[in-house]
């Protein structure tokens, strides 16, 4: 056909089903729900990119206020999404194929990937910056952590749970008898700032009040002496005394020192393994 200028126009072949199908594919690896809505399958397309974008909002709600119901949410909107993501690569080498919808996902597929990828680069990041994880190394902790036990903890610190009876992670003293500077150690808070420490009958007194059993120093020095009653050491500003769960196989702030809260790593933490996932370490 000949146009009235005398100019045959181009007539581009259109892509065959093979074509497509790579297409789809290589777009719901950039952007997922691109992939259905290549191959026209817009209401799946629309619910898989939603569902991947919900991961931002649910990730930031789990690192600020971790819960039984923002992480159950989170888990919920992560299975969903996966999931949707997984049947996307089943279906565009499969599923009939539609025209192209919606367009929000087609001609402008370059925008929609953009938000896409920076919002799982946030999501990453929250999740990097919000959580750290470690492997339990030592037998310090018997019985309430195993040695082997992987845990989660939350790296935004509620300094409210920072106190008595708190199982917290925090890098070891310059000044520890034990390990090298800056080990991860997890111990539980026996006493905080101004509170008076003594030893009466091979226990710790804490402004009087009768605690655990005083830790055995093994060959190890010990870096803060703690009087026996009715002479008293008052717990310095910014500083806890810390204890180990383990009769035996622990130590305490007489050997590993102070616990600066500059030092503190995590006050909330969870077992990863062994004994129920994600259960708090109480």
């Amino acid at each position: 056909m000949t146009t009235a200028d005398g100019i045959t126009p181009t007539v581009m072949p259109a892509p065959d089903e093979r074509t497509i199908r790579a297409t789809a594919m290589k777009r719901s690896w950039i952007c997922p729900g691109a992939g259905f809505a290549f191959i026209g399958r817009s209401p799946l397309a629309v619910a898989t990119y939603a569902a991947t974008l919900c991961g931002l909002p649910v990730i930031v709600w789990l690192t600020f206020e971790p819960n039984g119901l923002s992480l159950a949410v989170t888990l919920a909107v992560m299975v969903v999404a996966t999931g949707l993501w997984f049947v996307e690569q089943i279906a565009v080498t499969r599923m009939t194929l539609n025209p192209p919808s919606p367009q929000v996902l087609v001609r402008r597929f370059v925008p929609a990937s953009c938000i896409m990828v920076l919002a799982m680069i946030l999501t990453l990041g929250f999740l990097v910056t919000g959580f750290g994880s470690l492997g339990m190394g030592g037998s310090g902790m018997m019985p309430t952590l195993k040695r082997g036990e992987r845990l989660l903890y939350h790296k935004h610190i509620d300094w409210q749970r920072v106190k008595p009876g708190a199982i917290i992670v925090y890098k070891n003293a310059d000044d520890s008898a034990w390990g090298q500077p800056g080990w991860f150690v997890i111990s539980r808070i026996l006493a905080g700032p101004g509170d008076r420490l003594s030893i009466k009958d091979g226990n710790y007194l804490v402004n009087g009040n009768r605690g655990p059993k005083v830790a055995d120093t093994g060959k190890f020095d010990i870096a803060i002496e703690i009087p026996a009653e009715p002479e008293t050491l008052r717990v310095p500003d910014n500083s806890y005394f810390i204890v180990q769960d383990s009769p035996g196989g622990g130590f305490d702030s007489r050997v590993l020192s102070w616990v600066r809260t500059e030092s503190i790593l995590g006050s909330r933490l969870w077992y990863l393994s062994g004994r129920g996932v994600f259960k708090p370490v109480e």
